[in-house]
């Protein structure tokens, strides 16, 4: 996996700040004096994850047709995922995405919460699909001020936008391996380079698809991204290993290639 991804995955464990700041639930403001304010009050203050799950979970239990539930859904994804509780993280994301409340905050917990159960499912990837589009909404902003204060907010702007993007590629190569039906994985992949065509990750794209078709036994695809993962990173030792026996056992083999690989 390239380097970059795993600098992603150790920010990511460290609760990288550009990926934490994002602000949960915009779309949802509270008003003053009212059970949200009340709410919120109790969760910012709470001295604990699980105070702040017990609050919200009364909240919901009391205002079940509350405009404010996928606010809440989204700061107990937020909190199950500090508490490693993946599973009820997923299924308190899930009901935002059940109602259509999506936001980035909302994206990037419920993908570490798939991540960390290891759970390819076809809402993760969905998830990854659409980052793209959610990044141009909530994120590609115009900012005033000063030719300084602009040029300044343009350039966190940018860092912001690439972590973000850089977190959901790297949330994709680490569910993708799970996925064990190579049709989906094809799928999958296609999906990827649609939502994602400037991607700086074409070796594991190539990669990934090599592996796709080797499990569904089509040698000529199998062949051609074999040569396509080596010329996209050609110093990779794992790659080249794992292209050579293929192009070695292959029906016909490929002899000459498996030997210069290895």
């Amino acid at each position: 996996m390239r380097k970059s991804l795993w600098g992603i995955l150790a920010a990511v464990l460290l609760g990288a700040a550009p990926l934490r700041a994002q602000q949960p639930c915009p779309r949802l403001p509270v008003i003053i004096n009212t059970p949200e304010d009340t709410l919120m009050l109790a969760v910012n203050g709470a001295d604990t994850p699980q105070a702040k799950v017990d609050a919200l979970t009364s909240f919901a239990a009391t205002n079940p047709s509350s405009t404010f539930l996928p606010c809440v859904y989204e700061y107990l994804t937020m909190t199950y995922v500090k508490m490693q509780d993946f599973d009820k993280a997923i299924e308190a994301g899930e009901k935002d995405l059940a109602a259509h409340c999506l936001d980035i905050n909302l994206m990037i917990n419920l993908l570490k919460a798939y991540v960390g159960a290891g759970k390819a499912t076809n809402d993760a990837f969905s998830l990854i699909d659409q980052g793209p589009e959610q990044i141009r909404k909530e994120m590609m902003t115009t900012p005033a001020g000063t030719p300084e204060e602009v040029e300044k907010a343009k350039k966190a702007n940018e860092e912001q936008v690439n972590d973000v993007r850089a977190f959901m590629e790297y949330a994709f190569f680490r569910l993708l391996p799970r996925v064990t039906d190579p049709t989906q994985r094809i799928q999958n992949l296609d999906a990827f380079l649609k939502a994602y065509p400037d991607t700086k990750n074409m070796n594991q794209v190539n990669f990934q698809y090599f592996t796709a078709y080797q499990m569904a036994g089509n040698a000529e695809k199998v062949f051609e991204y074999g040569e396509k993962a080596v010329a996209s990173d050609p110093q990779n030792v794992s790659t080249l290993n794992v292209v050579a026996d293929a192009d070695a056992t292959a029906n016909p083999p490929h002899l000459d290639q498996a030997a210069t690989y290895a």
